[in-house]
């Protein structure tokens, strides 16, 4: 029978953080989910105790397809090898500090079995509150959480979509494209999640918690926020407007950006060593222009930090007080 779902887990020396994934996922594997779901872990040629992890969870009765690199193939490398090596229609490439909340998979199946669609977006909790209770999945808004396009579906998900754990893909609508030239990007899922949503006229967008994440995040960088964010993710955007991405599209996604990713991530991340520091004038290439870089992102990186910190927080206050009048800020 052919598997409706691949959960990848690519991993590398995260031991702690793959068990509580794993665990999560052994939990709500009943006959149902076996037989839908393939759960598929990707060993980078891991050094500390991952492999005797997998195979514990094998000897417990956890049906697990594991793939042992013999060399470590960079993140690309392994994500690359997930994505090709998994037999489901759709692919969740599941980080693996990240978790699927209490009854997230059961209802994940009875979604993806009722129409063809292209990428189904999955919103997510901060994994410190993990412990909440089971979240009620008996009343999502199928037509609420409906795009029929591109377009809507990006005008809604908008920086988000660059979210590994969060995007699940239907393999089966993706062309032939070269992913090589996305290597170093640290946005090699992007253009998979791209080519699926634009080969759909059906895109869902879910409101509802299925994720907890972050287990890790002290432990995430080693990228600069600008290149990669500013650059790299909307370079791939002007791509697709070959595929169907509108101009209007690429905007609305980089004012949100701007307005509420971009502030918010550099007051948490500024003075985290993980991260390359970069100055924001990097984004001069596509957001010079905006407003909203020269008036929220530009202060907010270049200030003192704890000045910065003041400056954020007033914004942030107009940015609610904007939201209670409805003033439109895209």
């Amino acid at each position: 029978m052919e598997k409706v779902l691949s959960i990848c887990i690519p991993t590398y020396n995260r031991e702690k953080f793959l068990r509580n994934s794993l665990e999560t996922l052994y939990r709500q594997f009943d006959d149902k989910n076996r037989k839908y779901v393939e759960i598929l872990v990707s060993n980078n040629c891991s050094t500390d105790g991952t492999h005797e992890l997998v195979q514990e969870y094998i000897s417990r009765g956890m049906e697990i397809t594991y793939l042992k690199n013999d060399e470590n193939l960079g993140a690309d490398g392994n994500f690359l090898q997930c994505i090709y090596k998994a037999k489901g229609k759709y692919v969740l490439l599941l980080g693996d500090d990240d978790l699927l909340l209490p009854g997230a998979v059961s209802t994940l199946i009875d979604i993806l079995q009722e129409d063809n669609y292209g990428v189904v977006y999955i919103s997510y909790v901060g994994y410190n509150q993990k412990d909440i209770s089971a979240p009620c999945y008996a009343d999502i808004d199928m037509d609420r959480a409906l795009c029929n396009d591109i377009n809507e579906f990006l005008q809604r998900t908008t920086v988000y979509i660059t979210f590994m754990s969060g995007n699940i893909f239907n393999k089966t609508l993706l062309p032939k494209f070269s992913a090589e030239k996305y290597k170093k990007t640290y946005l090699l899922q992007v253009p998979f999640f791209l080519h699926a949503a634009a080969n759909s006229k059906k895109n869902l967008y879910l409101q509802e918690k299925f994720l907890a994440i972050g287990g890790d995040s002290g432990n995430n960088g080693g990228y600069g926020l600008y290149t990669v964010f500013g650059i790299n993710f909307f370079t791939i955007l002007n791509e697709f407007k070959m595929y169907g991405v509108r101009d209007e599209t690429i905007k609305i996604v980089a004012n949100h950006t701007l307005i509420y990713w971009f502030p918010d991530t550099i007051i948490a991340v500024r003075d985290r060593d993980t991260f390359i520091h970069e100055k924001a004038d990097k984004l001069e290439e596509y957001h010079g222009n905006n407003w909203r870089y020269k008036y929220i992102v530009k202060p907010i990186n270049n200030l003192p930090y704890s000045i910065a910190k003041v400056y954020f927080f007033v914004y942030r206050c107009l940015r609610k007080i904007a939201v209670v009048f409805g003033v439109n800020t895209l």
